[in-house]
């Protein structure tokens, strides 16, 4: 019985996933990896997975969190450096200004009017 082994991969450019360029059997090994992480709460993948989750639904965020974790390892391998979570508020102190606009947006489609000040 002769082993067939796979071809070797080639990057494609046009796909932008890390996650299409591995073979069938590892992308399913991540994505099971990834269901924990995203389940996690006050973690970063959890809040990537929700943010992922309310616009392209939950398996493609699913995907987006173990291209992330895939990533996430390959610069702790490559720095030699321990994983540090950037916790479930990254996204919220990344850009506070677009949160604050878009949370007067959502009152204004209320029909509330609101007066802002700096703290």
């Amino acid at each position: 019985m002769e082993h067939h082994e796979r071809p070797p991969l080639v990057p494609s450019p046009f796909l932008r996933s890390s996650l299409h360029r591995l073979p069938d059997s590892n992308l399913i090994t991540l994505v099971q990896i990834a269901w924990p992480a995203a389940r996690k709460k006050n973690s970063y993948f959890h809040a990537q997975f929700l943010r992922h989750k309310s616009r392209r639904g939950p398996k493609k965020a699913i995907a987006a969190v173990a291209a992330s974790m895939l990533t996430d390892v390959y610069y702790m391998l490559r720095d030699g450096v321990e994983f540090h979570d950037l916790g479930d508020q990254y996204f919220v102190r990344h850009d506070k200004t677009r949160l604050a606009n878009r949370l007067l947006q959502r009152l204004r489609d209320l029909g509330v009017e609101v007066e802002v000040k700096a703290a």
